[in-house]
């Protein structure tokens, strides 16, 4: 697997799941923060920058 997606899934969001449950606005940053994120991921990998081999396991598996 490339560096990007395991740079990806590190810099992945811990969230409240009662954020979105009970309709609080912050929910609706979700989505483009998880977007620049990923973005982000590529330019750091591109840069050098490195991930565990496990990343995405652990954070989705």
């Amino acid at each position: 697997m490339s560096v990007g997606p395991k740079l990806a899934a590190s810099l992945s969001l811990a969230s409240a799941w009662p954020n979105a449950l009970e309709g609080a606005t912050v929910r609706n940053i979700y989505t483009g923060l998880s977007n620049q994120l990923g973005l982000l991921a590529t330019d750091l990998a591109k840069a050098g920058v490195t991930a565990a081999q496990g990343a995405v396991d652990c954070v989705f598996g």
